[in-house]
Parts: structure tokens; sequence; C-alpha cells
């Protein structure tokens, strides 16, 4: 039996833009801001910085 599935574990680990959503966790009342892809914060070192203009 696996814990989690594969493929959402790979996508949590691929770099990517975050997609920013607001979610209220069962444990409190405020809304949090997560990415919608790997619901991490958005400053979390996974999500790609916007290409700085050259």
């Amino acid at each position: 039996m696996q814990d989690s599935c594969p493929g959402c574990d790979a996508e949590q680990e691929q770099p990517h833009q975050a997609e920013p959503v607001d979610v209220v966790p069962s444990w409190t009342t405020r809304r949090h801001r997560r990415c919608r892809r790997c619901s991490l914060v958005a400053s979390h070192r996974i999500h790609q910085q916007t290409p700085a203009a050259v």
C-alpha cells in the first residue's frame, strides 16, 4: 500500500510557477495563500521566479 501518489510526489518536486489560491485549513478560520499545484507557500524554493527582463 502506498502512502501517496507517485505522480503527485513528482509534481511537488518539479519547479513550477506558483499558482496562489486562498485555502482555509480545518484547524483554523484564517485564510492561507498556497500554491494550487503543490500546496506549498508561494515563497517556497520550488517555485520558479518570474524571469527578469534582460
